[in-house]
């Protein structure tokens, strides 16, 4: 699994997705020294954390951070 890379990928926004198993705190995010709150966070159900239907127990979370090229 890679973690991290060197190369200039351009654009003006990076946008990071994050899976979380259970209930725990993921309020931000810090990429290249700047921190930043979730602009959003979907509920996720199953143990492949798909979308949830109707019924389903959540057992996660699906966190999305935008960085803006300036940030960074």
């Amino acid at each position: 699994m890679q973690f991290s890379t060197t190369q200039n990928h351009g654009g003006g926004q990076v946008r990071v997705y994050v899976f979380q198993f259970g209930y725990g705190n993921t309020n931000n995010a810090t990429f290249a020294g700047s921190s930043v709150s979730a602009t959003s966070s979907t509920p996720r159900c199953g143990a492949n954390l798909s979308t949830c239907s109707a019924g389903q127990t959540v057992t996660g979370f699906l966190h999305q951070f935008d960085f803006l090229a300036h940030q960074i």
